[in-house]
């Protein structure tokens, strides 16, 4: 029962829930939201079953000194998560306060503590509190009654630390700094793979890349795997999807449960993209395969390439487009959106590189072989760049940023101009990072340091709500159980699952972040062993997995060696600490370990032939070429 009071001081709402499934609560507040007792709901370690009901020991009360949280309850451990209570306390909560307004005023969150020892029990804290003011106009929680709009922007190739988001000296984004600061801002963003299809399956399905087994060499999300797209088109959300990457599409089937899919290099916006990234071509450029000059066909080659991959200042339009031509312009929507100017072969406006580099510098990227290949053969220690050679291509990149800072820009102004950012939850992220010459390497492939695995990742709640920093290590995994936390489903709660990001710093409490390369992509060793048959590619056919914590991260790799680093004061990591600090590396990796053998593994031996992409249409053959991907997409 509940009792609705008047008087001042008294509760507003109070009285005890029913038990709902494994959890049963109680909510006592007054009208100002000063709350003076902490409640607490005591569960028999053993609960005795009654016609399939918990049996639930009477409800007692105690003075807390700081009265904050409202609602204690004692769960029967692994009964179920805070993540899963959050939406159905938040339900609840809605349920019983009737008065819309007072809604407004205050918010719910769910904190866990620790259980008695011994008892196998978990105790979770719901906590109601008032909104701060610049908070109160509309909740961005799960069970918020319009359910938002998700829009997932993929900045592919990106890392974190040549962002002047994140502090970087060039003002690489400027654009997306103004926008972030409206955002949640995520410092120590961690993905988790260090290439384009382990990272976006797990974003897509929550799950870590060893579960999903989208890896090399068959590059195929199996059917098994509940995407995003298909949990939120069957809780009846439009989705869409537009990808610049061939890898990040139907021929990875990353795309599964897109209700509409449009790309780069077909269909409707292929001449627009085409004309665009044709326009950024200079015609002195030698660097790459595509470039005007390089020998044979001079310019006229870059010309007739079907080159479709900068089409970043298109994907607005095609989104705008999509949102206006859907039946029913009242359902929600999920989006995702791929931008490709990172990746090479990069071809970044004149302008942005006249404001990121030097008319020396300029020259000297566009006379050097850059091409993915000779890129190859530095990584491989065959055929060395200059220091000033790397510094041109790290100018390169940088300048990319500025067309993907515009191009984004572009987006949001559309969006707005729609009132959709109100509307709207928008999350910025990359599925992976660059090497641009640390640690000898570059592309992509073969390590998990941070210049691969640290990436952007910001959210925009509507109005702006919550925007601050978190300095705390997250996995870009968990977008997937926060797009489904924000679209009120529940959130998959079984061992390896992600959770919902946090919105404030401290809460929930700090995770520690994994990363796995579990099959280093073959091409690039293979290219190189065939033309240099004494190439031993041996080493660069070690797996890696690491995990952070506390400022740290150890980097256990399938030769047995161990490499150990404190991020605080060596964020290149350029000093491995592992023999000077064994104890550490001895806890982590054990931490790492437990990690691994917590969850099932993909087998790719239980699927007798893996699912089978379509046809590959001459224009994706040739944007794989464009993009470095010469083999065959897929194992058949």
């Amino acid at each position: 029962a509940l009792a609705l009071n008047s008087e001042p001081g008294e509760s507003l709402v109070s009285g005890a829930i029913g038990a709902v499934g494994y959890y049963s609560g109680l909510i006592i507040y007054d009208r100002k939201g000063i709350v003076n007792r902490e409640v607490a709901l005591e569960i028999e370690a053993n609960p005795r079953q009654s016609a399939g009901h918990e049996k639930h020991a009477p409800i007692s009360f105690f003075e807390g000194r700081r009265p904050t949280y409202i609602a204690a309850n004692i769960l029967p451990a692994s009964a179920a998560t805070p993540n899963r209570l959050r939406s159905r306390f938040h339900k609840l909560f809605r349920s019983h306060l009737e008065d819309e307004a007072l809604l407004s005023e205050f918010e719910s969150e769910v904190l866990e503590l620790p259980g008695t020892a011994g008892s196998g029990e978990e105790r979770v804290l719901w906590r109601v509190r008032r909104r701060n003011a610049s908070t109160r106009d509309e909740d961005a929680h799960p069970s918020t009654a319009t359910r938002p709009n998700l829009i997932l922007i993929i900045w592919d190739t990106v890392r974190a630390d040549r962002m002047s988001l994140y502090g970087y000296p060039k003002q690489t984004t400027p654009q997306l700094d103004e926008f972030a600061r409206e955002a949640v801002v995520f410092e120590r963003a961690i993905s988790p793979g260090n290439w384009t299809v382990p990272s976006h399956a797990s974003i897509f399905t929550g799950l870590p890349v060893s579960a999903h087994g989208a890896v090399a060499p068959e590059k195929w999300l199996t059917d098994e795997h509940e995407t995003l797209a298909e949990s939120l088109g069957a809780a009846g959300y439009d989705t869409y999807a537009f990808t610049a990457n061939p890898h990040a599409s139907e021929v990875t089937n990353l795309v599964q449960g897109f209700q509409t899919v449009e790309h780069s290099w077909d269909g409707r916006w292929a001449p627009a993209c085409r004309a665009n990234t044709l326009a950024k071509l200079i015609p002195e450029d030698r660097s790459t395969e595509f470039s005007p000059a390089r020998a044979p066909g001079g310019e006229a080659q870059g010309a007739k390439r079907r080159i479709y991959k900068d089409c970043g200042e298109h994907i607005g339009r095609a989104l705008v487009r999509w949102i206006d031509a859907r039946p029913d312009g009242d359902k929600p929507f999920f989006a995702f959106l791929n931008y490709m100017e990172a990746h090479v072969p990069r071809w970044p406006h004149l302008s942005s590189r006249e404001r990121i580099s030097t008319p020396e510098r300029i020259r000297a990227s566009l006379d050097m072989d850059s091409a993915s290949f000779r890129q190859f053969l530095h990584m491989f220690g065959i055929e060395l760049y200059s220091p000033q050679e790397l510094q041109a291509i790290a100018d390169v990149f940088d300048a990319t940023l500025l067309d993907l800072d515009r191009a984004t820009k572009g987006l949001f102004d559309l969006l707005a101009e729609r009132g959709l950012l109100d509307t709207s939850v928008v999350i910025l992220t990359s599925d992976h990072g660059e090497n641009l010459g640390e640690h000898g390497q570059l592309d992509h492939k073969y390590n998990i340091y941070d210049t691969l695995i640290r990436v952007p990742l910001l959210v925009r709640y509507p109005h702006g709500r919550f925007a601050g920093r978190i300095d705390a290590p997250v996995s870009t995994r968990d977008i997937h159980a926060t797009a489904l936390a924000l679209a009120g489903l529940d959130v998959p709660d079984s061992a390896g699952s992600a959770v919902p990001l946090p919105v404030r710093a401290g809460q929930p409490p700090a995770r520690p972040a994994f990363s796995e390369m579990i099959a280093p992509v073959p091409a690039a060793l293979d290219r190189v062993s065939a033309k240099y048959p004494d190439f031993d590619a041996t080493p660069w056919r070690r797996r890696m997995r690491s995990v952070e914590r506390d400022a740290f991260k150890l980097i256990s790799i399938s030769d047995g060696s161990l490499e150990l680093f404190d991020l605080s004061d060596d964020p290149a990591e350029e000093r491995n600490l592992s023999a000077a600090d064994p104890a550490r590396s001895a806890a982590m990796k054990r931490e790492l370990d437990a990690w691994v053998a917590s969850f099932p593994h993909f087998d790719p031996t239980a699927h007798e032939e893996l699912e089978s992409p379509e046809a590959l249409s001459p224009a994706m053959r040739e944007q794989l070429r464009v993009l470095g991907y010469s083999e065959e997409p897929a194992t058949r």
